[in-house]
């Protein structure tokens, strides 16, 4: 009898040492062998006390697993509600900040602008002024006593703010009102001058009594 274990070839059904890793006969490889699992302990072993508590462990394990599993989605879903009701609550509020700048701005007074004060035209000089009658220059006229005489005059350059006023260098010859009326009163062969002054200019027409 042999000290080393034989085996059976899986396809010539034929004995060989267990040594050897193929069949010597046809060369088939030897099948490796299935070792069973020893347990290791009573809580391995089914049915024994050990078990049980080991089992008991594992559901309590189990349990509290997901106790804690629960706890952390609800402190995520907590923690993802409080951050979108803050963006939800900032963004109203900056809605709201701009809603309330556009309506300060449409309903703001607006500020008139004030007007720029036109600065006045200064008025020319007068340099020349012209009596005339009848549209025509008189310089010197001669009619009889009790004669009246409608003389104009005009300053140059024309501006119709300037006054104009009459004088007359002898009442006893002639008179003038502020209108250029002019009466001859004096006696004959007399004679005087009459005078239109505008803007400090003056001009003469001489009068004279037939």
């Amino acid at each position: 009898m042999s000290l080393i274990p034989n085996t059976v070839c899986r396809r010539c059904h034929r004995e060989y040492p267990v040594i050897r890793t193929r069949c010597p006969y046809c060369g088939t490889k030897k099948p490796q062998e299935v070792r069973s699992a020893t347990p290791e302990s009573d809580s391995a072993v089914s049915g024994t006390e050990a078990s049980r508590r080991a089992a008991e462990n594992v559901n309590w394990q189990m349990l509290i697993g997901g106790i804690l599993l629960v706890c952390v989605i609800v402190a995520v879903i907590a923690l993802v509600s409080v951050n979108v009701k803050t963006r939800v609550g900032e963004a109203e509020k900056a809605q709201q900040e701009a809603i309330e700048q556009i309506q300060a701005e449409t309903t703001a007074v607006p500020i008139p602008t004030a007007t720029p004060t036109p600065s006045p035209t200064p008025t020319p000089p007068v340099t020349a002024v012209q009596i005339t009658y009848q549209g025509r220059e008189m310089v010197d006229f001669t009619e009889s006593a009790g004669t009246q005489i409608d003389l104009d005059a005009a300053p140059y350059p024309l501006n119709d703010s300037v006054t104009i006023s009459w004088t007359s260098s002898d009442d006893s010859v002639a008179t003038v009102d502020e209108n250029g009326l002019v009466t001859l009163v004096g006696a004959s062969g007399s004679n005087c001058t009459v005078y239109a002054t505008a803007g400090g200019v003056q001009a003469g027409c001489i009068v004279r009594v037939r």
